[in-house]
């Protein structure tokens, strides 16, 4: 996609500049009604200016040619400064490059996209149409939003810890702003890919634990042997199973925990930074699960260090990882997603502590589901 080419005749333009006529009716409200045209010509640019808040909006246009259009937005780029305007808003035709290009020359910055906002009824016909606007100082960062406004901002990309640049376009025909559709879809892909692995995962501990209690050497028991034992030729006759799943949970958790960062960014920072640390443990969780798998207990190292080690990592990893989501979950979420966040903080981690002082096969047992059935329901409610 390429910008159109404009080009201008100067003496053209020189002539409409002379033959400008602007003229301003006030009504009994203060409202002003601003139309710029050409003598002897049929051609207008019409606005209107609230002076009490001092914007230009309501923007109604038709010309002959590029040349008119260029002196009219020029002219309303003068008067904006002469009444010290803050805010200047014009909807052009999304099929009509050339017009989006000259606003764009003139100072107007491409903002949005808006489907079917015109409607020629006699046509039974819809229009979209492309908001430009230019505005003086920084848009307040103490708006007072409802949940889906946030989540509006969040999905276009206003939400940052800095003031940015406009996001790069290669087009000033129409608004490109780094399509946000394009990357939600990747993003919906990333998270089906990662619940894939995890059903994955699921239904290969099922197999293992079903596998080693009816054909294990010994009877397999949720209260006499840990999760570890499902990788040891002693209790199984396939091992693998146990480590290949342990391998793959831990890939999934990876990248599902950066999705689930990046669904929760917040303009709060607070919020930012209990996300982030939830993202970091879920990352490290992810890790050391992997080296569960690679260093089972037939592979363990001396003593079991290696193993030991991958597994306290591993579960320490996911349960304050489910806690900083929580957290956020709890302050950020609606009601749903609050109790869900509740029930993460104090569930996960209480478990955790048991384990650490009873170390008892039965305990740890019950801080692996609190982890399995946590995890799934608050990253799907929280990230529709």
């Amino acid at each position: 996609m390429k910008s159109p080419k404009i080009i201008l005749g100067k003496k053209k333009v020189g002539k409409l500049q002379k033959k400008l006529v602007r003229n301003i009716e006030r009504d009994q409200f203060g409202y002003e009604t601003i139309k710029f045209t050409f003598e002897g010509s049929g051609s207008y640019f019409e606005f209107l200016h609230t002076p009490q808040v001092k914007n230009f909006e309501k923007v109604k246009y038709r010309v002959k040619n590029l040349d008119e259009l260029y002196v009219f937005t020029q002219e309303l780029i003068k008067l904006k400064e002469e009444l010290d305007v803050r805010y200047c808003e014009v909807f052009v035709s999304a099929y009509n490059p050339e017009h989006q290009q000259i606003f764009y020359n003139s100072g107007l910055k491409p903002r949005g996209y808006i489907p079917s906002w015109e409607c020629f009824a006699n046509k039974l016909e819809f229009k979209d149409s492309i908001l430009f606007s230019i505005f003086d100082g920084r848009v307040s960062e103490n708006i007072q939003l409802i949940d889906q406004g946030h989540l509006l901002l969040e999905v276009l990309g206003f939400y940052s810890e800095s003031e940015e640049e406009p996001r790069s376009y290669r087009t000033f025909s129409f608004v490109e702003v780094e399509s946000r559709t394009s990357s939600i879809k990747k993003q919906k892909a990333v998270k089906k890919g990662a619940l894939a692995l995890m059903y994955t995962y699921l239904a290969l501990l099922c197999l293992s634990i079903i596998t080693a209690v009816i054909f294990g050497h010994f009877k397999f028991s949720f209260i006499m042997h840990t999760i570890s034992d499902l990788g040891n030729s002693q209790f199984t006759p396939v091992p693998f199973l146990f480590d290949i799943s342990c391998i793959i949970a831990g890939i999934a958790t990876i990248p599902y925990s950066f999705f689930c960062d990046d669904m929760r960014k917040s303009n709060k920072k607070h919020l930012n930074i209990i996300s982030r640390s939830g993202l970091c443990f879920g990352i490290s969780g992810g890790i050391g699960y992997i080296c569960v798998g690679v260093f089972s207990l037939e592979r363990a190292g001396p003593n079991g260090i290696l193993h030991g080690l991958s597994a306290v990592i591993a579960f320490s990893g996911f349960v304050f990882s489910i806690l900083f989501f929580s957290l956020h979950a709890f302050v950020h979420g609606n009601p749903k997603i609050k109790v869900l966040g509740i029930c993460g903080i104090i569930t996960p981690l209480t478990i955790l502590i048991l384990n650490g002082f009873l170390a008892t096969p039965l305990v740890e047992w019950f801080l692996l589901f609190s982890i399995l059935f946590y995890t799934v329901p608050l990253n799907y409610f929280s990230l529709q």
